[in-house]
């Protein structure tokens, strides 16, 4: 992108660098690592006053674990995220693992053993799988570890809070084929494939959806991450236009900020990250 006044690249990349402080990361580019950094933050449950939905399917089959449940749904609503991000997984906190029903579905699944001091919790074969919207969390099912690509979720999703989703069901179609399995889908998840989904409801109506977190790239990133790098750019330029002297821009991890600044170091222009 060829730009006037406003070097976008230099500083903002060496702020990522910063931030990441590996020494293998210096070769990257200045979008793989956004890219990077919207995959850290993305796997981390943000601080929010949330309110809980429980499935009509959890509250049948609590798998006896009734009591960590009410725990995990107290602290959403009390907005203790620090005890909430510990029962993710340890890859969680690495910004080169993709967590692909996340990428593809939006859905974290979260360990339901105890927690202690500045550790994770401790693995459970069970996973409590959920759903976040803005400040809404769907609590859809608990299964057994490595069910990560089970078509249920997508099913509770539509049978309990259809309206939350049907931005992403596909509508006129007629004989979608291949209907998939979780086996297939997961496949296609590996090669960086995005599928959609046909089964059907407890009306017995057939329907179908496209991946309902957004879906991925090739290489198996966020898609939604990717329209949001797109935006970030296009802000710059239309920034660009009413700069007169030569600008940076820089980025404060602390408080997920972007700046526009001059070469005073005055700050002409904020953005927040999440919200690109």
């Amino acid at each position: 992108m060829n730009l006037v006044n406003l070097d976008y690249e230099s500083k903002l990349r060496q702020d990522f660098l910063d931030f990441f402080n590996k020494a293998e990361y210096t070769s990257k580019q200045l979008d793989e690592l956004f890219h990077l950094y919207c995959n850290k933050i993305n796997k981390q449950i943000s601080k929010s006053k949330y309110k809980v939905f429980m499935s009509k399917e959890l509250n049948k089959d609590t798998k006896g674990l009734n009591n960590i449940i009410v725990k995990i749904k107290k602290d959403f609503e009390k907005n203790n995220i620090n005890l909430l991000n510990k029962r993710l997984s340890k890859a969680s906190i690495k910004e080169d693992k993709n967590d692909l029903l996340l990428n593809n579905w939006g859905i974290y699944h979260l360990h339901l053993g105890s927690i202690s001091k500045n550790k994770f919790s401790k693995r459970t074969n069970l996973l409590l799988f959920i759903k976040i919207i803005n400040n809404k969390v769907y609590f859809l099912d608990i299964k057994e570890h490595g069910n990560f690509s089970s078509i249920d979720f997508i099913k509770i999703m539509h049978n309990n809070w259809e309206e939350e989703i049907k931005l992403f069901r596909v509508k006129d179609f007629t004989n979608i084929e291949p209907k998939l399995n979780e086996k297939e889908v997961y496949k296609f998840w590996k090669l960086g494939i995005n599928a959609i989904l046909t089964f059907n409801d407890t009306n017995d109506i057939e329907v179908a959806y496209y991946p309902i977190g957004g879906g991925v790239n090739i290489n198996k990133t966020s898609t939604l991450d990717t329209y949001k790098w797109i935006g970030f750019i296009k802000s710059l330029a239309d920034i660009d236009i009413n700069l007169n002297s030569k600008c940076y821009v820089r980025f404060n991890s602390q408080d997920g900020t972007l700046y526009i600044e001059n070469s005073n170091n005055e700050i002409l222009y904020k953005m927040n990250f999440n919200e690109l």
